[in-house]
């Protein structure tokens, strides 16, 4: 038995007893290696790779740190966990400048930049359309239709309630454990700090995230197209009431409504479901830029785990979360041609030393981050979608007196973690 696997062990040993006393509230007998099952073992794959198993690359690494350190960060108070988050993105912005002036652009920085866009713009159109297609479903406006039958959330349930003995109360204190869509977010926030560094080989930050933007935007308009034509009845009573206004009679009330982030769902926006169209996406980009098979299993298995968990809390049709993650992973591969574009991205670059920075480039930096982190802390959720069209604009305009930096980079990383953690 190796060093690193021993470390692990007791680190996953440590974890495991942490969940157990944090989860020994429930009023119903716990089955622990269900707990086993469902949490340590996830973590403890991404703790042996962070630990060196398997001459784990640096890279593969510094990914499972974000991993792991996402679950315990989590356990922190929200202003807290959402700092660190930021002052990493800031840490990495300025562990990225350019030793020197840049003034290339290539064609995949601009395509990076007109994704970002395209994808914001999706984004705000999947908002209004969860409003839209709650308002105009009559029966839920009204009262509580009956939800369809969904053969999946029975077997969970079964599996889950009646077999193992987790309740969903456990369960959902289990998920917030987890938060699966912080760890998979954190590993691709990562991932683009060790593409950024070109720690990964062949691979580059604007291929990937070209990539993966067009998938998420693919998935949205996919998923906004589904729920449009096909409206289901929410499973959760009296839905409507509980998320929205009564329907307003003058269109400019329907449109200030529909600007309201809907960060905490909808109502009839099932097929395709968001959550699982992100974090498949998030997922398929930090398992293919760590490249081991550890992270890949620990990754998808609390995917897995996560999607069970909404299916069985009622929150979305298994059919949804199916259709989501199924679609995600084929889109994904359908579109691996486009980190082609980036021709120019592979020649070695050159960094700024920590030592050699300026304050103004510190203060410089730490603008983005710090105004992200007031907006999602501070100000109201309602003026967020207003902030993110005021941020594309200063982003056209940018673009077109300065041209593709890496500040822009930096801007565009701080705006994407914003939005992500507004909306997800």
């Amino acid at each position: 038995m190796n060093r690193a696997f021993k470390q692990t062990s007791v680190i996953a040993f440590s974890l495991f007893s942490f969940v157990s006393v944090y989860l020994s509230e429930s009023p119903k007998p716990i089955n622990w290696w269900c707990l086993l099952i469902f949490l340590c073992i996830p973590l403890f794959l991404s703790v042996a790779v962070l630990l060196g198993h398997g001459n784990a690359k640096p890279h593969q690494r510094c990914i499972a740190l974000g991993a792991v350190g996402t679950v315990l960060g989590n356990q922190l108070p929200q202003f807290v966990s959402v700092a660190m988050v930021f002052t990493g993105v800031a840490i990495l912005g300025l562990s990225s400048i350019p030793d020197g002036v840049s003034t290339s652009e290539n064609r995949a920085k601009v395509i990076v930049v007109l994704a970002s866009i395209l994808t914001a713009v999706v984004f705000l159109f999947d908002n209004f359309s969860v409003w839209v297609v709650a308002a105009t479903y009559k029966p839920g406006i009204t009262g509580t239709p009956t939800p369809l039958q969904d053969n999946g959330q029975i077997v969970a349930s079964y599996i889950l309630k009646d077999i193992l003995e987790l309740d969903r109360r456990l369960m959902s204190k289990l998920r917030a454990v987890l938060n699966v869509q912080w760890v998979v977010v954190a590993t691709v926030g990562v991932c683009l700090g060790v593409l950024d560094l070109q720690m990964v080989k062949r691979r580059t930050i604007y291929g990937v995230c070209t990539r993966g933007l067009i998938t998420l935007a693919s998935l949205r308009l996919i998923r906004v197209i589904s729920f449009l034509l096909t409206v289901l009845p929410s499973q959760n009573p009296n839905c409507y009431r509980s998320h929205f206004p009564t329907p307003p009679d003058d269109w400019i009330s329907w449109i200030q409504i529909g600007m309201l982030p809907q960060a905490h769902g909808g109502c009839n926006d099932l097929i395709v479901s968001g959550h699982a169209t992100a974090l498949t996406t998030f997922c398929c980009v930090a398992t293919s830029v760590a490249g081991n098979r550890l992270i890949s299993i620990s990754l998808w298995s609390m995917l897995v785990i996560d999607f069970l968990i909404e299916v069985y809390e009622g929150f979305h049709y298994s059919v949804d979360m199916w259709m989501g993650g199924l679609i995600g992973t084929l889109v994904w591969q359908i579109l691996s041609p486009l980190e082609s574009i980036d021709n120019q991205g592979a020649s070695t670059k050159k960094f700024k030393s920590f030592s050699s920075l300026t304050t103004p480039d510190i203060v410089a930096y730490s603008i983005p981050a710090t105004a992200a982190f007031v907006t999602v802390i501070i100000l109201p959720e309602e003026m967020f979608t207003y902030i993110v069209i005021l941020c594309l604009v200063f982003i056209g305009g940018y673009m077109m007196r300065q041209g593709f930096t890496h500040y822009l980079q930096h801007f565009l990383i701080c705006l994407l973690f914003a939005t992500l953690n507004i909306y997800l």
